[in-house]
């Protein structure tokens, strides 16, 4: 007989969370449950108050203590994130104080400079996310100042963790959010688009997209989670039968393979709630400004996860650059952080002395060779060759608390074309600068020059 599961997403009502679309909306926020599990009514919407009304719906008062409250703890858990991370590079624990040193920096890094690693990973989108979540961005700035997300961006095709609570490890992200895994168009990789792995890979398919289809309609056949977890079993031994690991085959197919495992989690019996609400709202709606994609991404209290593909990787590059311009438009400097400390300050500007000569490799292979000319304070100039010969450029720029930066006019062409503007962070330990150059559309293209001699 098969049983149904039935009233199994209707939760008692306890307390009230206001959320980030409250003040851009200002629609008064009814309670909510929390129960359960992390993800369960966590930043959930009154019914009717969804991200996606973001540009038309009104409203009334909004308490704005609460809505500090709440960026606060979003905030305090990404810098949580940023320390667990932290420790775990270094391999060891950190002091609090060492801890927050290099918090500190590695934000810094991620705001002032941010390199294509920084953005393919999703760390500089989540402080960009973090720029954006400001309690003191005015209302009437999102609908006057919004700025649309590029034309192929959807949510569905993001890849998000959550956020966890405040006493939960940071390193705890269980549950990725990733609405592309949970139907029939998965994008599975090149070596498991064959015969070979054709009926596995269908099963899948066929089996998680019913379990989808009936949460997200609030009935759910108890054997679809068995057949779900079933299907990716037999994924997983289709992997180790088949793929050999002479060139990494079966370690990347286990891997993508428990992408879906995590995935599927949304599904476990503590987040389905959430996770009903989450298909339902993204079945029919989608993020087209970046004010409805911070509106999803704190409603569901979502932080970007790696991008895992190529078209993933163009996508976060694109998502960083309207970000920033969305910063930009509120009257945000995306760039702006407090200075390091006076040691590392003093340390960057030793390096970047007379004489010194910074080396990039461009993307055609061709070595950019900068070489400082004149210091006076806080101000230096510099000349910057290619080898190739196309261009020979005088730069007159700033080096301030550790960061380089210099703006289109102030680059003097002797050969080639105008030079664009730059503005990176130096790193005292591995002698480099991580920086980006603006492009004439607004694009970024991340430039890191090594110290030569």
């Amino acid at each position: 007989m098969k049983t149904i599961v039935a009233n199994m997403f209707k939760n008692p009502i306890s307390e009230v969370i206001l959320v980030f679309a409250s003040l851009l909306w200002q629609i008064p926020v009814q309670a909510q449950t929390v129960q359960g599990d992390i993800l369960r009514g966590q930043g959930a919407f009154a019914k009717g108050a969804g991200w996606y009304n973001f540009n038309t719906a009104r409203g009334n008062a909004i308490n704005v203590a609460t809505m500090r409250n709440y960026n606060q703890e979003v905030r305090l858990n990404y810098r949580n994130r940023v320390l667990f991370w932290a420790e775990k590079k270094a391999g060891k624990k950190l002091s609090k104080e060492e801890a927050a040193k290099r918090a500190d920096e590695r934000i810094r890094q991620l705001r002032v400079a941010p390199t294509g690693d920084d953005i393919n990973s999703g760390d500089a989108l989540n402080v960009m996310m973090e720029i954006l979540t400001d309690p003191g961005i005015k209302q009437n700035d999102w609908y006057m100042k919004s700025i649309s997300l590029p034309e192929a961006a959807t949510v569905k095709d993001m890849v998000f963790h959550y956020y966890p609570k405040g006493n939960d490890s940071p390193g705890a992200y269980k549950v990725e959010i990733a609405i592309s895994r949970l139907g029939k168009d998965v994008d599975w990789p090149v070596f498991m688009k064959n015969d070979e792995f054709k009926v596995e890979c269908a099963n899948y398919e066929t089996t998680v997209t019913k379990l989808r289809v009936g949460i997200q309609n609030g009935k759910v056949e108890l054997g679809e989670f068995k057949n779900i977890d079933q299907s990716l079993e037999n994924l997983k031994n289709k992997v180790k039968l088949t793929l050999d690991d002479k060139r990494g085959y079966k370690r990347a197919g286990l891997d993508f393979t428990e992408k879906l495992v995590n995935a599927s989690r949304l599904f476990d019996g503590n987040n389905v709630d959430y996770g009903q609400e989450l298909l339902q709202e993204t079945d029919k709606y989608d993020a087209r400004t970046v004010g409805e994609l911070v509106a999803f991404m704190l409603k569901y209290r979502l932080m970007f996860a790696d991008s895992e593909s190529p078209s993933s990787t163009r996508l976060y590059s694109d998502l960083y650059t309207v970000m920033d311009k969305q910063a930009t438009a509120l009257g945000i400097n995306p760039r702006g952080m407090p200075a390091v400390n006076p040691q590392k300050v003093d340390e960057a500007s030793a390096l970047f002395k007379v004489g010194s000569v910074w080396v990039w490799t461009a993307r055609n292979g061709v070595k950019i060779r900068m070489r400082v000319t004149k210091r006076n304070g806080e101000t230096f100039q510099a000349s910057q060759k290619s080898d190739d010969g196309a261009f020979d450029r005088d730069i007159r720029g700033t080096i301030k608390d550790g960061e380089i930066s210099w703006l289109r006019k102030d680059v003097d062409e002797k050969k080639g074309n105008v030079g664009p503007p730059f503005r990176g962070v130096i790193d005292t330990k591995k002698k480099i600068i991580n920086g980006n150059i603006t492009l004439k559309d607004g694009g970024t293209v991340p430039v890191m020059y090594s110290l030569a001699q």
